[in-house]
């Protein structure tokens, strides 16, 4: 009988301890509901950038333990790149979280733009649950060592003001940018890219980001994915600026296993 698909999952770092994966209360009732059993392998990812082999031994809702067999650093990008999103669906929130943390994402935070319709503080709220264990699914999936950050929604020259003091460099996607070869003639270590709400980036907020120094990019429309996965075009503009940009930073740094 074949062996069934190892797992991936996140644990609490204090979890790994002696050599041995120790985990209780929710970490092992989620690791037991994700499949984690006894002879089955468990991928162990610690949060701080690395990737422990475990045999499990025992596995039941309330206990998970197993012997550490190996150690070695997850894949992460060189590029470290924060993804602010004008707001979308909620639909669309999840299936770019997910799609964005397994492809190598460092934070997500939806932002709050001139054309954006704002929804509940309830719903926000909520959506900011789902959407945080989306991303960690994702980065799961995808093997990396570090979760994905979760922000909450900021207003869009507020998340400007936070790119510059952390050292980003700002790319703002929108149709009357530069192409991607004239807007990517650097290779920047951290970078806050800024993606539309459905109506587009206003006039006034491009020009204010200019003036701090961003690139505005132009996406091709024959770059944009065509998948069930992502039906609405702000959604797929947003996953063909991260391909764009990860293809033309570090082409073959990552790959998700």
């Amino acid at each position: 009988m074949s062996q069934p698909p190892s797992l991936r999952l996140f644990v609490p770092l204090e979890s790994l301890v002696d050599g041995r994966l120790r985990l209780a209360g929710g970490p092992a009732t989620r690791a037991y509901l994700r499949g984690a059993r006894p002879q089955r392998m468990l991928f162990a990812l610690d949060g701080a950038g690395w990737q422990h082999e475990v045999a499990i031994e025992h596995a039941s809702w309330e206990r998970i333990e197993g012997q550490v067999i190996t150690r070695r650093l997850a894949p992460e990008r060189r590029t470290k790149i924060s993804l602010h999103q004008g707001l979308l669906l909620p639909a669309d929130s999840r299936r770019l979280v997910f799609a964005a943390a397994a492809a190598g994402v460092v934070s997500f935070a939806p932002l709050i733009t001139d054309h954006s319709v704002l929804p509940g503080l309830d719903a926000a709220t909520d959506d900011l649950v789902d959407l945080a264990e989306l991303a960690l699914e994702g980065a799961e999936i995808a093997g990396r060592g570090r979760r994905p950050a979760l922000r909450e929604p900021a207003l869009f020259d507020r998340a400007l003001d936070e790119a510059e003091r952390a050292g980003e460099s700002i790319v703002l996607v929108d149709p009357q940018g530069k192409s991607f070869s004239e807007a990517t003639d650097r290779r920047p270590f951290a970078l806050a890219l800024l993606c539309p709400p459905p109506d587009g980036f206003s006039t006034a907020e491009r020009e204010r980001a200019v003036e701090r120094g961003a690139t505005v990019l132009a996406v091709p429309p024959d770059s944009l994915p065509d998948s069930v996965a992502a039906p609405s075009r702000p959604l797929r503009l947003a996953l063909a600026a991260l391909d764009l940009l990860y293809a033309s930073l570090e082409p073959d740094n990552f790959e998700s296993v």
